[in-house]
């Protein structure tokens, strides 16, 4: 009875410090996220560019303009977490680091009042909702 109470005891530890710093609704967090489904369909804008952390705030430097260029994008809260400690979005499952190459497909909108942007991202006229499954360009 005592190893089973341990086990357990050991094993919520290990969750609690598992999901620390993942938190997209944490205050701190720099991932702008949003409620998507999938099975709603999306829109079929192309964002590709590395990934960048500017005065707390998670962009994309996309490849078709300048080094200044930040779009926000707005990432769908079912696919992305964020660790705080080591700053890597993961993005259905997979890691990426700032620097990181991302590919996704959605659409430029008014940012819809459901977002979460955080305090950190300056206000922009327009956002980049991502709407993709993955942040990989497709092979071939």
């Amino acid at each position: 009875m005592n190893r089973a109470l341990a086990t357990g005891a050991f094993v919520l530890l290990l969750t609690g410090c598992g999901s620390e710093g993942t938190d997209l609704e944490s205050p701190d967090s720099p991932v702008a996220h949003y409620d998507w489904n999938p099975q709603d369909g999306g829109m079929d804008a192309l964002l590709e560019g590395t990934l960048e952390l500017r005065d707390g705030c998670l962009v994309v430097n996309p490849t078709w303009d300048d080094a200044d260029t930040a779009v926000l994008a707005v990432f769908p809260r079912s696919f992305a977490a964020w660790d705080n400690a080591d700053s890597v979005l993961s993005y259905d499952g997979r890691d990426y680091e700032i620097g990181d190459f991302v590919w996704a497909g959605g659409g430029f909108v008014t940012a819809p009042t459901s977002a979460v942007i955080p305090a950190s991202c300056e206000s922009a006229s327009e956002v980049f909702l991502i709407q993709t499954e993955s942040l990989e360009p497709p092979e071939g």
